[in-house]
């Protein structure tokens, strides 16, 4: 006769095997009995138990089990058992093979002798082999639902494949930038001929979308001025505040205030600033961190020069300055003078003059940009050839 030791089962599992005893009276009865009904009947007086002794030619297997539940449980998977019989003070399990040589009597409790032993009996409703897949119900792993993709987003192997110009998990929202717009979409049709593109875009903080000027590198542009606007950008408070554009891709562009805000608040950018000047030679410089503090002033604070000519660093002065146009000065009245001299809306600091004559004022002919250093604080370090348009771009940290 072989004997096992058998440890105690979690409470789950003891309710769901709880319910193949009938007449069991556990904790878990009224729920699993329900389910797993009928699979065991409890032997009463007037029928046959194990007798006392029991004859070791009848008990196929002894196992340690503290309830009659685990002893069920070890009769259901045991081949061939269709009687047990359990003693909850000796937490013995007897397996059973052969109901016929169960000759004890009953009376008394149902036993089958002392130390609290009762006998159950399968039902002869229920086959040996299937017991066990009686007792044990099919557990499923649940089914994910479909992925509903947004804005026309289509689902391909758990992944919406998002439309062009919307990104997320279920192309639900619009990139934050021009950045996470190219790293997303295919925009390589809107590129043919050109390295800029208008993308629809909406920063974290901000609370409505907004159109942008793209490189294709990633990067969002700021200001973009052509030599073909030698008038300037003398535009009003109003106009700076809200952006604007001149002749697309090929003329003049400002994001606008507001919108620089949000963007510069939402993540954080370094400034860069290209160079093209009419023979096509290309100059870059650029700076660490750029964003703007208010959204009344719009005072801008700007990190440390990066560019590779220490003369070309034209917007140190930056740092620090509220902006300002012809028509609404914050500052010193030195800023105001500023923009009604030279025109145009910029961040006036202590060289405010020379600053915004190039950036945003009026662009000076080719004779003048070698001329006086004092007022062409860079075009003087262009050659003869002149400027032919600048990019004032963000590129995200």
């Amino acid at each position: 006769m072989q004997t096992t030791t058998f440890s105690a089962r979690g409470a789950l599992l003891s309710c769901c095997l709880a319910g193949i005893l009938t007449a069991w009276h556990g904790p878990c009865s009224a729920q699993a009995g329900s389910v797993h009904s009928g699979l065991f009947r409890k032997q009463t007086a007037g029928t046959s138990c194990l007798p006392t002794p029991a004859d070791p030619d009848v008990v196929t297997d002894t196992v340690r089990a503290r309830s009659a539940v685990d002893c069920a449980r070890h009769c259901a998977q045991s081949p061939g058992c269709s009687a047990f019989g359990h003693s909850a003070l000796g937490q013995q399990c007897h397996l059973v093979s052969d109901v016929t040589a169960l000759t004890g009597s009953c009376d008394g409790g149902g036993g089958g002798g002392g130390d609290g032993w009762k006998t159950w009996v399968r039902s002869p409703s229920v086959p040996i082999a299937g017991m066990l897949q009686s007792t044990t119900p099919a557990i499923t792993a649940p089914t994910s639902p479909p992925l509903e993709c947004e804005n026309e987003g289509v689902e391909n192997n758990g992944v919406c494949q998002c439309k062009l110009g919307f990104v997320g998990n279920y192309c639900e929202r619009l990139p934050e930038d021009c950045k996470e717009a190219m790293d997303n979409g295919d925009y390589s049709e809107f590129f043919k001929g050109t390295v800029l593109t208008m993308v629809t875009v909406k920063p974290a903080l901000s609370p409505q979308n907004m159109t942008a000027m793209c490189r294709q590198s990633g990067q969002t542009m700021i200001l973009m001025q052509s030599h073909g606007y030698e008038s300037g950008l003398n535009f009003t408070w109003q106009e700076y505040v809200d952006g604007f554009t001149l002749n697309g891709v090929d003329g003049a562009y400002w994001i606008g205030l507001r919108n620089l805000y949000y963007i510069t608040n939402s993540k954080q950018y370094n400034i860069i600033v290209y160079f093209r000047e009419q023979d096509r030679s290309f100059t870059r410089i650029w700076y660490l961190s750029f964003k703007l503090l208010d959204d009344v002033t719009f005072k801008a604070q700007m990190g440390s020069f990066k560019g590779a000519d220490g003369d070309l660093d034209l917007l140190s002065d930056v740092d620090g300055s509220p902006f300002s146009t012809y028509d609404h000065a914050h500052g010193n009245a030195d800023y105001a003078s500023c923009a009604l001299k030279k025109g145009g809306g910029w961040w006036y600091g202590s060289s405010c003059a020379t600053v915004n004559y190039n950036l945003v004022g009026r662009f000076p002919e080719v004779e003048e940009q070698v001329g006086d250093l004092e007022e062409n604080v860079f075009y003087g370090r262009f050659n003869a050839s002149g400027l032919k348009h600048f990019n004032f771009c963000l590129e995200n940290v």
